[in-house]
């Protein structure tokens, strides 16, 4: 079994993601969803995210020794800060 983590990096532009939208607007670009659920449920898929997350690291530990699952508890425990502050983390789109 092997254990891939990927670091992610995005930016703000105003361009791109109205270049992205047209995309999307015209078909040529095809987005899936796998779950839609109201903002009311904003903290469950935090929760959710949160407890995904402590698996993973959970796995690295077996798999790839502390030093990467050591890594990912400190990830883990950033993204936790905001979301228990209130706030979004991450890049999360909300639309009527």
């Amino acid at each position: 079994m092997g254990v891939r983590t990927v670091f992610m990096f995005v930016r703000s532009d105003a361009t791109q993601l109205a270049e992205l939208v047209a995309r999307v607007d015209a078909g040529d670009l095809a987005i899936e969803v796998a779950q839609r659920l109201p903002l009311a449920d904003l903290a469950t898929v935090h929760a959710r995210a949160a407890g995904r997350f402590a698996r993973i690291a959970e796995l690295a530990a077996q798999v790839e020794g502390g030093e990467l699952a050591e890594r990912l508890r400190a990830d883990q425990a950033a993204v936790r800060a905001p979301a228990a502050a209130g706030e979004l983390a991450g890049k999360t789109v909300l639309t009527p």
